[in-house]
């Protein structure tokens, strides 16, 4: 049996490929994914928020980022 785990992968604004690392928002709680290989490329969920989420208004869910870098 393999003892690695298949990452999930999505692409970047550039159309690469990267595995993902779930991580916390540090604002609201939700879910963000980063690139494995870069962690300051991000996936922010916009309207799919967690039951945990402590603000909607979050940035994360207002203007979220898809495969790219917060400025």
């Amino acid at each position: 049996m393999s003892s690695s785990i298949d990452l999930p992968r999505r692409r970047d604004e550039e159309g690469d490929f990267h595995e993902l690392l779930p991580v916390d928002c540090p604002d609201c709680g939700c879910t963000v994914f980063q690139a494995k290989d870069d962690p300051g490329l991000v996936w922010e969920p916009g309207t799919s928020w967690g039951d945990e989420c402590r603000d909607k208004q979050c940035h994360c869910h207002e203007s979220p980022l898809l495969g790219q870098r917060r400025s």
